[in-house]
C-alpha cells in the first residue's frame, strides 16, 4: 500500500511541480511579487513530496520488522505530526530492539488505526503514547484530548454493514495474539485506547 502510495502521488505531484515551471517559464515581466508567490507554491509542493514519502514508508508495517517496534512508533507518530500539526508524545520506559514479528506489527496496526481515528473524528490537539512491558505483555496505550465518544454505541455501529469496523478491527488484532484492547471514553473527556499483546522482547 506504501509503494504504491508514494509512486501515483509522487509521480503526480512531480508532475505537477514540472508543469507549474514550464507555465512560470512561458510567462513573461513576471514582477517581484508574483515571483515571491511562485515560489511559496514551488516550495509547498516540495514539501508534499516529502510528507508522501515519508507516509508511504510509515504506512508499511514491514517497518517494524527492519527497525524494530519503538523506532516504528516514533517514525509514525513523527509523521503524523508533521501531517496534521496535532502534538504527539511517545513515552517508553525500555528499549525493544526486536519483538515478536506478529505482536509488533499488530501494536503498530492498531496505533496507525487510532491515529485515523484521532483524525477523523476526535478533534484532538494532543496525543499521548507509552509502550511499556507488563509482565509477558506488551502494552501500547494511546491517549487524547478531542470530544471523546460513547464506546457502546459506536462499538454498535461499528458491527452495522457499511461501517469503518475501526473498534472490531483493533480489538481483533490483539485477541488473535491472545491479547486484549480495551477503550476508555466518554463524551467531551477524549479517549484512551489500551493494546496489551503478549510478546518475547530482545532488550538492549
Amino acid at each position: 500500500m506504501g509503494s504504491a502510495l508514494h509512486d501515483q502521488f509522487g509521480q503526480l505531484l512531480a508532475a505537477l511541480k514540472m508543469n507549474f515551471e514550464n507555465f512560470l517559464l512561458d510567462m513573461d515581466n513576471i514582477d517581484a511579487s508574483r515571483t515571491l508567490k511562485a515560489d511559496k507554491i514551488i516550495s509547498q509542493i516540495n514539501e508534499l513530496i516529502s510528507v508522501t514519502r515519508n507516509m508511504s514508508h510509515w504506512l508499511r508495517a514491514d517497518c517494524v520488522n527492519k527497525i524494530g517496534l519503538k523506532s516504528a512508533i516514533q517514525g509514525l507518530l513523527d509523521e503524523f505530526v508533521l501531517r496534521t500539526d496535532i502534538s504527539c508524545k511517545f513515552f517508553t520506559k525500555k528499549v525493544f530492539d526486536q519483538i515478536n514479528s506478529e505482536a509488533g506489527i499488530a501494536l503498530f496496526r492498531i496505533l496507525q488505526e487510532s491515529l485515523t481515528n484521532i483524525l477523523k473524528h476526535a478533534k484532538a490537539t494532543q496525543v499521548w503514547v507509552s509502550l511499556l512491558m507488563e509482565g509477558p505483555f506488551a502494552c501500547l496505550s494511546i491517549e487524547d484530548n478531542g470530544i471523546g465518544f460513547d464506546p457502546e454505541k459506536t462499538f454498535c455501529r461499528d458491527l452495522e454493514p457499511g461501517s469503518p469496523m475501526g473498534i472490531v478491527i483493533m480489538r481483533e488484532r490483539a485477541e488473535q495474539l491472545g491479547g486484549e484492547l480495551e477503550i476508555e471514553s466518554e463524551p467531551g473527556q477524549g479517549t484512551l485506547v489500551i493494546a496489551k499483546i503478549p510478546v518475547h522482547p530482545i532488550q538492549v
